[in-house]
């Protein structure tokens, strides 16, 4: 379908990246809850160390990353 080589992305506030870690990180939540946290703190893009800009990685790495598919990685980003 084409879509590997897209890159999409979100901008995350600093609480929804704090609730997505906790998904992630801690209790029990279910699988796809899980994956879709991982999916959508990876499109973040952001700043990162000393203030500079983060780039997304394209989907292919961010679906190989999370073992799911691309199309999941599409969905996640909606």
């Amino acid at each position: 379908m084409g879509m590997r080589g897209k890159n999409y992305r979100v901008h995350l506030t600093e609480d929804e990246k704090k609730r997505l870690e906790d998904i992630v990180n801690k209790g029990v939540h279910p699988v796809r809850q899980v994956r879709r946290a991982r999916v959508l703190l990876l499109l973040n893009e952001g700043e990162g160390r000393e203030g500079k800009p983060v780039k997304a990685p394209e989907q292919s790495e961010i679906a190989e990353r999370c073992g799911c598919s691309t199309r999941v990685v599409y969905t996640a980003s909606k």
